[in-house]
This record gives structure tokens, C-alpha cells and sequence, in this order.
């Protein structure tokens, strides 16, 4: 129960595996780059074959054109995970 948050990087070298902030793999060679084109098997939240949808439930999904390093992965799940310390860090924003 709870929630988790999941991170796949790949530096265009090495890729790695985090849970929660915590590496689960070691950064390794291999994959590329994600293809996202029209004819791709790019799916979050499904199986591969895309119709068997993932029923754990996933509150977001990103995709972005660079790897975050260890550290914003630390500072991305305090944030999601404390979200106190993410708004009195940036102080001119109110918490709704």
C-alpha cells in the first residue's frame, strides 16, 4: 500500500533503475533512445501488448529529453513525498 515513485534514466550511455530514490540496479550499458513515434510500443500504465492496463494506479507520468541525475531524484521524491518541505522551500507560493 501507499505510494512509490518509479524512475528509469538512460544518459544516452548507461541506464538505471530507481525506486523511492534508491537505485535498484546498477547503471548499466544498454537501450536507447525511447521511441515515441506513431508505429512505437511505448506504453506507460499497460502491459507491452497495451490492453492489459496496469490496475496499481498512477497518479503521473513523465518523459523527458535529458536523465535526471541520483540527486534531483532525491529532491523530486522528498518533494512528492514531504510536500511541506517542497512549499516552504519556495515561499512565495500557498499551498491550496
Amino acid at each position: 500500500s501507499g505510494w512509490h515513485l518509479y524512475t528509469l534514466t538512460y544518459n544516452g550511455d548507461k541506464q538505471c533503475i530507481y525506486k523511492d530514490a534508491v537505485a535498484q540496479t546498477t547503471p548499466a550499458a544498454g537501450g536507447g533512445p525511447v521511441n515515441t513515434g506513431a508505429s512505437s510500443n511505448f506504453i506507460i500504465g499497460a502491459e507491452y501488448d497495451g490492453t492489459t492496463p496496469n490496475d496499481a494506479g498512477m497518479a503521473e507520468a513523465r518523459v523527458l529529453s535529458r536523465a535526471y541525475s541520483a540527486a534531483e531524484i532525491s529532491q523530486l521524491y522528498s518533494n512528492q513525498n514531504t510536500p511541506g518541505t517542497f512549499w516552504s522551500s519556495v515561499g512565495s507560493l500557498v499551498q491550496i
